[in-house]
C-alpha cells in the first residue's frame, strides 16, 4: 500500500513522501509541495507568487485521499495544510523528509526549504513509519547574520521581530518594526533567511505545474493604492497575500514611500552579509 501511494503521488508530480504517526497512533502521510521557480527579483515572497498554496495543496491531497479510499473503502482520511495545530514541520521531520536549519525551517535535500507541507491522516490504515534523516544543518549562521529584524539567534526565534510576520501584522507598527520592513525590501513576506542558506543553492525547480503558472513577482504599488478594497480582492482573488485585505499592503507601501521622501532613496537589504 505504501508503494502504491508513493507511485500515485509521483504521478501527480509529488516526489517527497513519508509516513509518521500521531500521538494517538494514527498513520500520517506527509507530502512536500515544492514551489521554487527561481528567484526573480520582486517585492513579494516567493511562496505568495503562485495562486494560493492552500487551494493547490488541498486539491492534490483530495486526489490522494480519494485514491487511497478507492483501494480500501474502510479507510477514512482527513487532509491538512497549514490549517491546524498538528505541527506539520515536526511531522515532516519525523517522516524523514528534512532536517532543521538555524532559521527553524525544515530543509529537504532536493528542494531546500522552499516547499509547503500537506498531510493526510488515515484511520484504518497501518503503515510502517519512516525515520528522521541522518543529516544536519551546515551551521554557517548566514540566516542569523542576515535576518533584517535580528529575529534569529543561536538560542531561538523571536517572531515579533520577523519581517515576514510584521509585513502581515494588522494595524500601525512601531518605528523599530517599520525599519525591519524597510530593511527586508518586501511588501509582503520575506525570503532573506532562505535566500542566503547554502542548502538552497542549486536546488531543483518545482515539478508541480500549479506552482509554475500565473505567477506574480511584484505588486504594483500604484495599483494597490488606486483599487478599492472590493476591486483589489476581485483582481487578486485566490492569492495568499489577500487574506489580510489591502490595508496591510497599503501601510507597507506608505512606510516605504515615507522613507524615500525623507531620505531620497529606499533603505532595503540588497546586499547580504557573508
Amino acid at each position: 500500500m505504501k508503494e502504491k501511494i508513493r507511485l500515485f503521488a509521483k504521478s501527480l508530480g509529488i516526489t517527497e513522501f513519508g509516513v509518521t504517526l500521531t500521538a494517538a497512533n494514527k498513520t500520517v502521510l506527509v507530502f512536500l509541495f515544492p514551489y521554487y521557480c527561481g528567484n526573480k527579483k520582486g517585492n513579494i515572497s516567493l511562496y505568495a507568487r503562485s495562486p494560493d498554496y492552500h487551494l493547490i495543496v488541498k486539491k492534490y491531497l483530495e486526489k490522494i485521499a480519494g485514491y487511497i479510499k478507492s483501494l480500501e473503502i474502510n479507510i477514512s482520511c482527513e487532509i491538512y495544510c497549514d490549517n491546524n495545530s498538528l505541527g506539520e514541520r515536526e511531522l515532516a521531520y519525523t517522516a524523514g523528509l528534512g532536517f532543521y536549519g538555524k532559521n527553524r525551517m525544515l530543509i529537504n535535500p532536493t528542494y531546500g526549504s522552499y516547499f509547503f507541507i500537506g498531510c493526510v491522516i488515515c484511520d484504518g490504515l497501518i503503515l510502517k513509519a519512516d525515520t528522521p534523516l541522518n543529516k544536519i544543518c551546515a551551521g554557517c549562521g548566514m540566516c542569523i547574520k542576515n535576518c533584517p529584524g535580528d529575529a534569529l539567534s543561536e538560542n531561538g526565534f523571536d517572531i515579533t521581530k520577523c519581517a515576514s510576520e510584521l509585513s502581515q501584522k494588522k494595524g500601525e507598527l512601531t518605528e523599530a518594526e517599520k525599519q525591519i520592513i524597510l530593511k527586508s525590501g518586501f511588501l509582503w513576506g520575506c525570503d532573506i533567511c532562505q535566500n542566503v542558506c547554502p542548502h538552497n543553492k542549486n536546488i531543483k525547480l518545482t515539478p508541480i505545474a500549479d506552482f509554475k503558472e500565473n505567477l506574480i513577482f511584484s505588486l504594483p504599488e500604484d495599483d494597490i493604492v488606486s483599487l478599492s478594497g472590493r476591486a483589489f480582492l476581485k483582481k487578486y482573488t485566490g492569492r495568499a497575500f489577500t487574506w489580510r485585505g489591502k490595508n496591510v499592503l497599503l501601510r507597507n507601501i506608505k512606510i516605504k514611500t515615507e522613507r524615500i521622501s525623507d531620505n531620497g532613496n529606499q533603505n532595503n537589504n540588497t546586499s547580504y552579509k557573508r
